[in-house]
């Protein structure tokens, strides 16, 4: 698939979701998504097999489909994506279009589309591009490098990031493109949708009662993309700067976004101190939590949002750790979506989670491409004393 990309950066803004709660009405629906993780193709896969996206057919049919031929079809249901479209693919930036296209198509229709952050977004604001696939490196290059130079009337301004991917670099730091494009500072920590609550790998009360519940961390973590915390080299850096200058400014750049970063968003001692790296609630996969206290976890953690929302918090819905299909655990109060989809990481079928909001009870499905029925959530339930997902 090609895109005829514009001279200019193409991605919209995300319609605005810094929301830690969005009511649902009786009958609306909502989709959960995992990590993406730069396939483009599976993902829409998974969107046009639950309906949300449909394609609209070329004048000629020898033409390559582009992005702009897929549009947005789920009326006044409920996307979210839970975090992690970054690295290990070649397609970052066109699955950002394409879901930021589709974020202001749903909105007209009373629809909406929500990003959660996942680690490796919080990696690459870090400038740490370990997992970073090349052809995606190559991509951001190819649509926003030229951009840069143009704006900049020059490169020098690739000597302030040292080599380290300067244009990848400069979209996802705090304060860089993405942000003054109105786009990364869209994401959110976590939200609640109805009754069910979206985070990367998972929450816990500690995490609430410390940063100020749900909206507490969305608004922490925005004021941290939206805003530089580095300051421009002084003098400027030249062609003519020692390369060991040039080294030590940019680790100085590094130095002053990680001391910056709100807590939350770093892995610490234990994977738990942080709700974009957590595993407590999905790991082993496909079965019941190595940890016994998860449930209780969840519990607790799901009792304080609901009163923070003022609607009760049934279940969480969680990304990051693979699984082989999407299943829940935990009594039903954990539901774990990402499958592994992404051909960099376990190049699984990817499959969507459906909640239809009822009066008194929810109902969820799983959706599968190429599975005519939907999949009842009761026949993905890990049992207690760690049985397989059926």
């Amino acid at each position: 698939m090609q895109e005829a990309f514009a001279y200019t950066p193409p991605t919209p803004s995300f319609a605005k979701s810094s929301n830690a709660y969005l009511p649902r009405k009786v009958g609306q629906k909502t989709f959960a998504i995992g990590d993406i993780h730069g396939d483009l193709p599976k993902l829409l896969m998974a969107l046009m097999s639950a309906k949300l996206v449909t394609q609209t057919p070329s004048s000629n049919p020898d033409e390559e489909a582009t992005l702009s031929d897929f549009k947005w079809s789920g009326g006044d249901s409920v996307l979210v994506q839970v975090g992690d479209i970054l690295d290990r693919g070649s397609f970052e930036c066109a699955c950002l279009h394409l879901l930021a296209t589709l974020s202001h198509q749903a909105a007209e229709e009373g629809g909406g589309v929500v990003f959660c952050l996942g680690n490796h977004e919080v990696l690459n604001a870090l400038g740490l591009f370990n997992y970073a696939d090349k052809e995606g490196n190559t991509e951001f290059e190819s649509i926003f490098g030229g951009y840069f130079d143009h704006v900049e009337a020059g490169g020098e301004w690739r000597l302030n990031y040292a080599g380290n991917q300067p244009t990848r670099w400069r979209c996802w730091e705090p304060g860089g493109a993405l942000a003054n494009f109105n786009l990364l500072n869209n994401f959110v920590l976590g939200t609640q949708v109805g009754r069910s609550v979206f985070v990367h790998g998972g929450i816990t009360r500690e995490h609430l009662e410390e940063y100020g519940g749900l909206q507490g961390m969305n608004d922490m973590a925005r004021d941290w993309f939206e805003n530089p915390s580095h300051a421009a080299p002084e003098p400027p850096l030249t062609p003519d700067t020692l390369p060991e200058e040039i080294i030590a400014s940019a680790r100085e750049r590094a130095k002053a976004i990680s001391s910056s970063m709100p807590p939350f968003l770093g892995g610490g001692p234990s994977e738990r101190a942080s709700p974009v790296w957590m595993r407590d609630y999905s790991k082993p996969n496909d079965v019941t939590p190595s940890n016994s206290s998860a449930p209780i976890l969840a519990q607790e953690a799901l009792e304080f949002i609901g009163n923070e929302a003022g609607e009760e918090a049934r279940r969480f819905v969680v990304g990051h750790t693979p699984q082989t299909k999407i299943n829940s655990a935990c009594e039903g109060m954990v539901w774990r979506v990402d499958v592994g989809m992404s051909g960099g990481v376990m190049n699984n079928v990817p499959e969507m989670l459906e909640i239809t909001h009822g009066e008194i009870r929810d109902e969820i499905n799983v959706i599968r491409p190429g599975k005519e029925d939907k999949i009842k959530g009761e026949d993905r339930e890990c049992k207690m004393g760690g049985s397989l997902v059926r």
